[in-house]
């Protein structure tokens, strides 16, 4: 009893479905007006454009990643790596990178820092160590030298 009361509860529907299909005899007409060809290729651009930004900041990441290893395997300094950051978040002009300005400090280079800071502590936390520990110790006070040094502002290097 209950499959043939689904039964005709699905053929009423379909009838109401198909009816109000035949009182507007020109639905399937509208998916070809020139109107609506225009908003599918302006869809496929913003599409494109969306894309295309998600692959800039997955490399933007991969990047930033890359730079944080290189800090913490001693081949470039905190202010070049900052330097480097600053590049990432800045390029391509069209897709910058607006949460670099989220970090705290007193000048853009400072800020710079804190967020390669924040990258090389995500590289060594699966290996945190004491050694790890020290090495985030002293790239802390490298900055806070800097900072002292130089009236509170960080200069970075212009390579």
């Amino acid at each position: 009893m209950m499959t043939w009361g689904r039964f005709l509860f699905s053929l009423v529907l379909l009838t109401a479905s198909l009816a109000g299909a035949s009182s507007h005899p020109n639905w399937l007409q509208a998916f070809g007006r020139p109107g609506d060809r225009q908003q599918l290729e302006e869809e496929i651009q913003r599409q494109a454009v969306i894309e295309w930004r998600g692959e800039v900041v997955r490399r933007r990441l991969a990047a930033k990643r890359m730079v944080a290893r290189q800090l913490i395997e001693g081949q470039i300094t905190l202010f070049q790596a900052a330097a480097h950051f600053g590049y990432l978040n800045s390029m391509p002009e069209d897709c910058p990178n607006p949460e670099s300005s989220e970090f705290l400090g007193h000048s853009p280079g400072e800020k710079l820092c804190r967020e390669v800071l924040g990258w090389a502590k995500k590289e060594v936390r699966p290996h945190w160590s004491a050694e790890a520990h020290s090495l985030i110790d002293q790239f802390e006070a490298e900055l806070q030298a800097h900072l002292a040094a130089n009236g509170g502002v960080v200069v970075l290097p212009e390579d």
